[in-house]
């Protein structure tokens, strides 16, 4: 049996896993095609930013706490999850 309609693309996000409170961080979105191929992504939302992702797959955010970030466009299959703990006077807080 064969699938009329082809796969979707698969996200990832890369984006830091500790950071201080309140700060400014940039994050990327990629795709990876059937292939394999990696290419940036324009235009995906990341759950706490306030832009898209832009031609390249950047975009920022500022981290108020602990989080889960998340990348997600339309037709294609949402990112890796990305868990951003908050450090607290240089050390890491749970």
């Amino acid at each position: 049996k064969t699938c009329a309609e082809p796969n979707p693309n698969l996200l990832f996000l890369k984006a830091p896993t500790k950071v201080r409170k309140g700060a400014t961080v940039k994050v990327r979105v990629f795709e990876y095609d059937t292939a394999g191929k990696r290419s940036p992504v324009e235009g995906a939302k990341v759950k706490g930013a306030g832009a898209l992702t832009d031609a390249r797959g950047y975009t920022t955010l500022k981290i108020k706490g602990k989080t889960k970030l998340v990348a997600r466009q339309a037709g294609l299959v949402p990112s890796n999850r990305v868990y951003v703990q908050v450090k607290k006077n240089g050390k890491h807080r749970k």
